[in-house]
């Protein structure tokens, strides 16, 4: 069966889609710091498939961004095409690449 949870974030969106064969966490609110405790206690997980920023606004990427620096893991990684410039970044380490757009986006003034 099918599972679809709007996570209680506060301010900005967070979706939750598991259908069994396979799960996708859609933005991530405003607070880094909340979002991963908030994940596991919600949905009983550690990891998604699909890793899903839909924009830069920082109530939709901050959770996201907390999300990767956490111990939390997704397969794949879905961002804005504004970002295509930090494509080369995902040949990097995850965590080096967390850091340069978590640079990126202090530099643009979105967090």
């Amino acid at each position: 069966m099918a599972k679809f949870i709007a996570l209680p974030v506060g301010q900005g969106d967070a979706f939750y889609l598991d259908r069994g064969n396979g799960t996708i966490l859609v933005d991530g609110g405003k607070s880094r710091s909340a979002l991963p405790d908030m994940f596991r206690r919600v949905t009983g997980k550690d990891s998604v498939d699909i890793l899903v920023c839909t924009h830069n606004d920082a109530d939709h990427v901050n959770g996201v961004l907390g999300f990767l620096e956490s111990e939390l893991r997704c397969e794949e990684l879905w961002l804005p095409g504004r970002w295509l410039a930090v494509l080369p970044d995902v040949l990097v380490p995850l965590h080096a690449f967390v850091e340069n757009v978590s640079r990126e986006m202090r530099d643009d003034a979105i967090l």
